[in-house]
């Protein structure tokens, strides 16, 4: 899947893990959790595309590029 597929980013509350979703994925990541270590995961960890992370959640930043 490209980028220009997706319509959100994931990004893992736990591992940082980030992916462009698609609405399916972003369901099964909902409904399962991260596939990558298997936390829980809300609604705040999706943001858009073009942001790659929600404006409103500052703690979804990376930890090695502060703003």
């Amino acid at each position: 899947m490209s980028q220009g597929d997706a319509d959100a980013t994931f990004v893992c509350p736990e591992c940082r893990s980030e992916v462009p979703v698609t609405p399916p994925m972003r369901t099964a990541l909902l409904d399962e959790g991260c596939v990558v270590c298997g936390a829980a995961v809300s609604a705040d960890a999706f943001g858009t595309v073009a942001t790659g992370r929600r404006e409103s959640a500052p703690e979804a930043r990376h930890p090695t590029h502060p703003e």
